[in-house]
């Protein structure tokens, strides 16, 4: 028992808890009250763990010291003293976990006296040499000024731990000793993180700013982790120095180590920002914040009002507020000296008001800027003229400060005196003394002679004798009281408002002070009967028989301030600490006794006291009602509460009636509902007025007492309680609903595992399939609800036997009904059976509590309106709870008065609201079943519109490919537009552009699942569909088989759309998907059964087909075809899938990856299997295993990226894609250079592949290579060197996969766009291919000539392959000499992107995330780069880039070749150029700027006339390649920037840009480069015009700057125009 006690003690929180286990304590355990002493002080519950405490007789070292301790940590120093000088007295043993609590709260109370004496304590009982006790001490001394204390304790101690070395430097900084801290600083052998704070606040302390930098540096360098702490004292020191480089280092220190930013961290970031002058960055910190306290807000509105911002600073204040956030002085100073700086009276006003309604004027500083304000706005500006409140606030600014020589000398200029000397004379009691005293005199003095003070007041100042009698003099006055309690404009307007209503102020003192007199309202027909009742009621005097105290004092008005009871076994208020109250007309000067009393065996001391009563006529009830109202708390406007005794209405009462209404305080009746109602004494109320009237009748003699009032008596009955019924409506809920989250998780249970679909796609249609799930539910509701009427009846539940059978019957019947369909409806919503079944079970406990909690209360009030219950009910459960509910009453009345319960004939009781109930139920059935099934046409239908043949992409015109169609694709593109156009096919299935595009989601560009697939094929033909992962193979047979729609084009099977036709389509289809869609508690065979059934196989047939089935994936035998699916094997499982797609004989057949988890001998069976099945039918089918496809497939397909790359038979795929051997050769690593001339010799084409260690493999061209030479080769090589091993094998079909995804990858994400713009001259009527470029995707690869890229992150060059950046210098990789070109070794031009969007016939958009430190730039940058086709003849490039999180420079540049004449046609140097451009960037012999711009005006480089390119090339070293400045560039708006024309082909192109400069680049160093086509390009045979920033801008600040930071957008614009004469 004790061990559960302790269990119990450690584990309560509620105050109850504690209550009940400390009864317990004091009955049976006394022994814990010391652990129970140490609980409650851990909580804390103070007074209750003192209450605890004082009760144990002998308290031990252990719970003193919890005691102690939680008075200290509560900052209750006093109280821990006191506990101290308790222990000590009660001789209580002191050990080391004593002296520290009580040392700080001698330290907090200055009481060093005390402190000194426990320090001796400790020595004198052997606790000096304790390391815990030694800390506390030398912190005790060293902040009590008391070094050398400290410095000796310092060194005693046996283990210096570095908490110690931070007591002594912390206690040498506050002194201004420096050099001692340093000193102790670096003798310490282990630094904490604190000791550096500590080192760096003594710095800054004492104003060394720039050391406290350099300790700082020192820290880090020495790898001691600086903190949130130490990083807050550093971001001050340099808020203080204005430095906002080292603020900006030590915010990157926090960035770069990713520390916490608390609120505290963060608001010194802000301040740092603020004192520095960055307030635009200080206010985005300021927005960032998470947390935001009074502190950040603050320091936010003192910057802004430091830096000369008022508006801002107004707005901010105001949004404080807003958010609740109470402002501090230092808001109020700074928003007050805005409101005083500026021209608005209104603002000041405002705030002024504000400023005093929320009490914050006491604060000195806060009131000086608020006097400050009305000074400058009040009488200066505006010539309002300060009342006696603002003179007033003058003076209590001065006393405040303690100038009270300025006070005096204010109060003698300014009249009049009255609220001055008031204030001025509260606050020099306040702080009196010498100069206090002296102020006295002569103000009294000054007094006496302008006659403003009493003769009787100034003599206690005359002579200066007592100050403290002069304060208690003063305080007889209550508007003095208010003033030196620090309320002094409250004060002085309170004393306005004695002047001007001094009857309601006296009834408003006389009421808060308690001497009003306790008063009773009373009206009636009969005013002098009322006089006469109420004096009888409230005596004169009291009439206490000393014999019988207390009998005669229930004979008399009695009232008590104590809380009642919900019993009357004994009165609260002769056991509570309140005065039992005799109310008498008029109370005498020895009114108040004490009476003893007994009460089983327990004395009690009842205290008596008179209170004057008061009765009060007034003329109607309504001056009553509205009198008690107004003195309710919440009936007035200031919350006070001035509470009448009580109300009498003696109506129409005389001598021969006696009527009466009473109105009674139930204020303490407690009627929430969950807990006993409490008694309000309306007996005694009762009891007073019927004894004043039998006076009235009889005579003050006559008295009779009522003890209480009850019922009248009422004949005797039999209690049946049928619990039952009582309890019923709730349990039977739950019961009854529990069938709901199983008809849920049952539809959802089929629609995760796609078992519907699966189940539709073999033939079964909507209405079967909603036919038989209906009847199947509604059969085990149904019996389940049987059984549940029938047991109920047989244990005999009156519930069940006492209604109608056949009212319950309907009520279960048509619920049931509602409640399966309510279940089709939700689930539409859920994919998930977790979820579902979640939600099911909240909605079965959720009905039943909110029912009996809640919609029982609104049924049972009849002043609920019937409306909102009948809206209530429309939820189904809580009509079943009505239903029930109704049930429960009229059993439990038929019960209880041996009658009936519910009958048919009941229903038509207006009380009853079962009628209602089945009403609503039925139409909510009928309506809820017929949405549920508009909601699942929806979602499994599919109906989607048709669509529009969309034309081939091969058209005349521009256009953007970023794709190459191979030839064989193409054809099977052909034959699908040719066999579209017949008007019937014999083909199973054909594929016309079927697209899948899945959205984008959390900022991700959209998925291109399947690109425009065509296909067609015929039946008796297996296709194989392979790729790698993501290829878009799965998305394509979700199409096909009806589980996802497709984006665009179609399908055709057996001649039926899929988008119209796909019910018609499953007839005749079998599908084995990639994931096993069974029933785990089927067998196989009943999966065979009812898949069979389906597909309209019966009787034998259908029998036979099960059992082949079976035999066919071995299936059959050992009873495996009769065990539960949810028991085999995955193989076993995949087996029975393929079964499942090919029972009926399906004409169209879709298996994805049908192997996968078969062993060898299985899958070669499965083959077979498939082989056999495809004579008739069309098989389409995924896999991953090339062996599979070479033995299962007629054509195959492979899919990457969503694009059909390839189409043929193994062999032709073979042939085509693998005209090559693979010849491998292992060597010592000596030889590897002899086995490449080896193999150069019988193969000058070869490539090698791979190398490692001596082992190399090449490729080898079919076309040049005889097996013969190889192994003759091979021969003699061995006799010269040692050859480990060696071998030669040709291309398989997995060496082909390879190698078409591979190249389809690169080519798809390659950052090169091929652009093939064709363009009709008016005079040719050709079309000709005007970029230049290459045929192949590895030429692009190894391009050096910058073909068609996009380049970046800085285009151009940047000199020195270096640039500094805020403060940062930053080292590139250098590709160009030591210059770095084009964005370094891999720039944006040589790595991969991804494609983000793309639109066939508008745009394509790439996008790549280049990480920081990429070829050594800083941060991250998002780029994309979309291609756009413009109307008809136009082609647009956007790039734009985005810097997440460090400022970075971008400078992006399309770097195509363009030749006008066509790419193959020689150079350019005929095409005619202008340039809008006056200006060059001045460059030096490496091509990179000197920072200075050139005029080009009659220079070879002058082009703003259109003229030949070649016309002055020659004066150029090797041609153009320089930077033009354009003329009246803007940064948002698109300028022209060139214009190109062929002179020969009539072709002209013109260019816009957004960019200032473009660098004109005419390919002077292209030599001899093969390109489309196998033309050689060579020098100008083409012409780059690259907009962009200026080179190497990064390192010139008078070029236009190219840095972007986080929160900026890079965006570049080139829109190429194009025409033709």
């Amino acid at each position: 028992m004790d061990r559960d006690l302790l269990r119990l003690i450690h584990s309560a929180k509620h105050p109850s808890h504690f209550k009940q286990i400390h009864a317990l304590v004091i009955t049976a355990f006394p022994s814990l009250a010391s652990i129970l002493v140490r609980r409650l002080s851990s909580v804390p519950m103070v007074e209750y763990a003192r209450k605890v405490f004082d009760r144990i007789p002998q308290p031990d070292e252990n719970s003193s010291n919890s005691l102690i301790s939680m008075y200290t940590r509560l900052s209750l120093h006093e109280e821990a003293v006191e506990a101290f000088r308790s222990m000590m007295r009660n001789g209580v043993y002191v050990d080391s976990y004593t002296v520290p609590p009580i040392v700080k709260s001698c330290l907090s109370l200055a009481d060093f006296d005390l402190g000194k004496q426990v320090h001796c304590l400790a020595i004198s009982c052997g606790l000096d040499s304790d390391a815990f006790v030694q800390t506390a001490l030398m912190n005790f001394y060293s902040r009590s000024g008391e070094l050398a204390s400290a410095e000796k304790i310092f060194e005693k101690m046996d283990t210096k731990d570095p908490i110690a070395y931070n007591c002594l430097i912390s206690a040498y900084s506050k002194s201004g000793d420096v050099l001692a801290a340093r000193k102790m600083f670096d003798e310490m052998p282990n630094r904490s993180t604190a000791s550096w704070n500590s080192l760096i606040s003594c710095y800054a302390c004492n104003g060394d700013y720039q050391e406290a930098l350099r300790i700082f540096e020192r820290m880090k360098d020495e790898k001691c982790n600086p903190n949130e702490i130490t990083l807050a004292s550093v971001l001050s020191i340099c808020a203080k120095l204005g430095d906002l480089n080292a603020g900006l280092s030590a915010e990157k220190f926090i960035d770069d180590n990713n520390l916490y930013r608390n609120t505290i961290l963060s608001t010194a970031v802000l301040e740092m920002y603020l004192k520095c002058g960055a307030v635009e960055e200080a206010r985005r910190q300021f927005d960032k914040m998470n947390k935001r306290d009074v502190v950040t807000w603050s320091a936010m509105i003192a910057g802004y009002t430091q830096n000369g911002r008022p508006e801002q600073a107004l707005e901010l204040f105001e949004s404080m507020k807003n958010e609740n956030i109470k402002p501090n002085d230092v808001a109020l100073v700074s928003i007050l000296s805005v409101c005083a700086d500026s021209g608005s009276v209104k603002a000041c006003e405002e705030i002024g008001r504000y400023v005093e309604s929320q009490g914050m004027a006491s604060n000195v500083f806060v009131a000086s800027a608020l006097l400050d304000m009305y000074s400058k706005h009040m009488k200066i500006d505006h010539e309002i003229v300060p009342q006696i409140e603002h003179y007033a606030c003058i003076v209590d600014l001065f006393c405040r400060a303690g100038r009270l020589k300025d006070a005096y000398d204010f109060i003698c200029e300014m009249e009049p005196l009255t609220a001055m000397q008031c204030v001025l004379i509260g606050r020099l009691i306040e702080n009196y003394g010498d100069d206090s005293v002296a102020t006295l005199e002569k103000l009294c003095k000054r007094l006496v002679r302008k006659g403003k003070a009493r003769e009787g007041r100034n003599r206690h100042f005359a002579k200066g004798k007592s100050v403290k009698r002069a304060k208690l003099g003063f305080l007889e006055r209550p508007f003095l009281r208010k003033i030196i309690r620090g309320n002094t404009l409250a004060g002085i307007f309170q004393e306005r408002l004695k002047k001007t209503h001094p009857e309601h102020q006296k009834t408003l003192f006389r009421r808060r002070t308690g001497s009003c007199p306790a008063t009773v309202l009373f009206t009636g027909n009969n005013q002098s009967l009322g006089e006469i009742l109420m004096g009888n009621m409230v005596p004169n005097s009291s009439t206490l028989n000393s014999s019988d105290i207390l009998g005669s004092l229930a004979q008399n008005f009695l009232g008590t301030a104590s809380t009642p009871n919900w019993h009357n076994y004994l009165e609260p208020a002769f056991f509570s600490d309140h005065l039992v109250y005799e109310v008498q007309q008029q109370c005498t000067g020895n009114s108040s006794f004490t009476v003893a009393i007994q009460e089983s065996s327990i004395p009690f001391q009842l205290d008596v006291s008179c209170a004057q009563g008061l009765h009060v006529w007034r003329n109607n009830t309504s001056a009553v009602n509205d009198e008690l109202y107004k003195g309710y708390q919440k009936g007035n406007t200031g919350g006070q509460i001035n509470e009448i005794v009580a109300g009498y209405d003696f109506l129409d009462t005389n001598s021969n009636n006696f009527n009466l209404s009473i109105w009674y305080n139930s204020t303490y009746k407690n009627e929430a509902g969950n807990k006993p109602i409490l008694l309000v004494r309306v007996a005694r109320s009762v009891n007073l007025a019927s004894n004043a009237y039998i006076q009235f009748l009889r005579g003050p003699a006559t008295k009779m007492l009522f003890e209480y009032v009850k019922e009248m008596p009422k004949p005797e009955t039999k209690v049946r309680l049928d619990f039952a019924s009582l309890l019923g409506p709730l349990f039977f809920t739950w019961v009854i609903i529990q069938l709901f989250p199983v008809v849920l998780t049952a539809l959802v249970y089929e629609k995760q595992q796609k078992l519907r679909i699966m189940m539709k796609m073999h033939g079964l249609g909507d209405g079967p399939y909603w036919l038989i799930s209906y009847a199947y539910f509604l059969s085990i509701s149904s019996i389940y609800m049987l059984c549940f009427v029938i047991f109920g009846s047989v244990i005999g539940l009156k519930f069940f036997t006492l209604n109608d059978y056949s009212v319950q019957f309907v009520f279960y019947f048509i619920y049931i009904n509602l409640q399966i369909s309510l279940a089709f409806l939700v689930a539409a919503f859920f994919s998930n059976v977790k979820t579902a079944t979640v939600v099911g079970y909240i909605c079965v406990f959720g009905t039943g509590l909110l029912g009996g909690f809640l919609f029982e209360l609104f049924v049972q009030d009849t002043s609920f309106p019937r409306g909102w219950i009948i809206v209530m009910e429309l939820y189904p459960g809580f009509s079943l709870y009505r239903g029930l509910y109704e049930f429960a009453q009229y059993s439990f009345t038929g019960n209880y008065m041996g009658t009936h319960g519910m009958q048919w004939g009941d229903l038509g009781d207006s009380e009853n609201g079962l009628k209602e109930v089945l009403i609503i139920m039925v139409v909510e059935w009928l309506v809820v079943l017929f949405i549920a099934y508009c909601i699942d046409q929806v979602i499994f239908r599919k109906k989607h519109p048709s669509s529009f043949r969309r034309p081939s992409l091969q058209r005349q015109g521009s256009k953007v490919f970023v794709q190459m169609e191979k030839s064989d694709v193409s054809q099977e593109r052909e034959k699908v537009e040719q066999l579209l156009l017949e008007p019937s096919t014999n083909h199973a299935i054909v594929c016309d552009n079927l697209k899948k595009v899945y959205p984008g989601r959390d900022g991700n560009p959209e998925k291109f699942a399947v690109r425009g697939l065509s296909l067609a094929l015929p039946p008796g033909e297996c296709f194989g569909v392979l790729g790698p992962n993501g290829a878009g193979k799965t998305s394509f047979i979700s199409m096909m088989i009806g589980l996802t729609k497709p984006t665009s084009g179609t399908a055709y099977v057996q001649g039926l759309d899929i988008r119209t036709h796909m019910d018609g389509i499953y007839t005749s289809m079998g599908v084995c998907p990639q994931h096993n869609l069974l029933w785990e508690t089927l067998t196989g065979r009943e999966h065979l059964l009812f898949y069979g059934r389906l597909k309209n196989l019966k009787g034998s047939a259908l029998t036979q087909a099960v059992e082949e089935s079976l035999k066919s994936v071995n299936l059959f035998y050992a009873g495996v075809a009769n065990k539960q699916a949810g028991k085999y094997s995955g193989g076993m499982k995949r087996r029975l899938s393929v079964a499942i797609s090919l029972i009926g004989d399906p004409k169209v057949v879709y298996m994805d990856e049908p192997s996968t988890g078969l062993d060898p001998a299985s899958r070669n069976n499965l083959w077979n299997v498939v082989k056999r099945a495809k004579q008739d039918r069309a098989i389409i089918l995924t896999t991953h295993s090339m062996e599979e496809a070479e033995v299962l497939c007629d054509r195959l397909g492979i899919f990457v990226d969503g694009s059909l790359q390839c189409i043929g038979n193994p062999k032709e795929l073979k042939a085509r894609y693998g005209g090559s051997y693979v010849f491998t050769m292992t060597t010592s690593s000596t030889y590897e250079e002899e086995v490449e001339n080896m193999v150069r010799c019988f193969s000058p084409g070869a490539m090698r592949i791979y190398q490692i260690s001596g082992t190399q493999k090449f490729e080898l061209p079919k076309h040049e290579v005889k097996i013969a030479d190889v192994f003759k080769a091979v021969e003699n090589a061995k006799s010269r060197f040692t050859v480990h091993a060696w071998g030669l094998a040709d291309t398989t079909l997995e060496d082909v996969f390879i190698k078409v995804a591979h190249s389809t990858q690169a080519f798809e994400l390659q950052s090169i766009v091929a652009l093939q713009l064709r363009y009709p001259p008016a005079h040719q009527g050709k079309l000709a291919d005007i970029v230049l470029g290459y045929d192949t995707i590895d030429k692009y690869k190894n391009d050096s000539t910058y073909f068609g890229a996009i380049v970046g992150r800085v285009a151009n060059r940047i000199g020195g392959a270096q640039f500094t950046l805020n403060g940062t210098r930053y080292k590139l990789v250098a590709n160009e000499g030591n210059n770095t070109l084009h964005g370094g070794l891999i720039g944006f031009s040589d790595v991969i992107w991804t494609m983000k969007s793309y639109s066939e016939d508008s745009h394509v958009t790439f996008g790549y995330e280049s990480y920081d430190g990429e070829q050594g730039f800083p941060g991250d940058l998002s780029v994309s780069v979309t291609y756009m086709i413009i109307e008809t003849n136009k082609l647009g490039v956007k790039m734009e880039a985005e810097a997440p999180n460090k400022a970075t420079p971008v400078n992006l540049a399309l770097h195509t070749y363009w030749n006008l004449g066509g790419h193959n046609s020689g150079d350019i140097l005929s095409h005619t150029n202008q340039l809008f451009g006056s200006k060059i960037t001045e460059v030096d012999e490496h091509l990179i700027p000197t920072g200075g711009i050139l005029d080009i005006e009659g220079s070879p480089y002058d082009f703003l006339q259109p003229r030949q390119i070649g016309s002055r090339i020659n004066e150029l070293p090797h041609g153009y390649d320089i930077n033009y400045v354009l003329d009246k560039m803007g940064h948002r708006h698109l300028k022209k920037v060139a214009v190109v024309e062929d002179s020969i082909t009539g072709r002209k192109m013109e260019l816009w840009s957004n960019q200032p400069g473009v660098q004109f680049y005419t390919a002077n160093y292209l030599e001899n480069e093969r390109g489309k086509g196998g033309f050689v390009y060579s020098s100008h045979a083409g012409l780059c015009l690259e907009t962009q920033g200026f080179p190497d801008s990064v390192n010139h600040p008078n070029f236009p700057s190219q840095i972007i930071s986080p929160g900026q957008t890079y965006e570049h614009i080139m829109v190429f125009r194009f025409t033709a004469k």
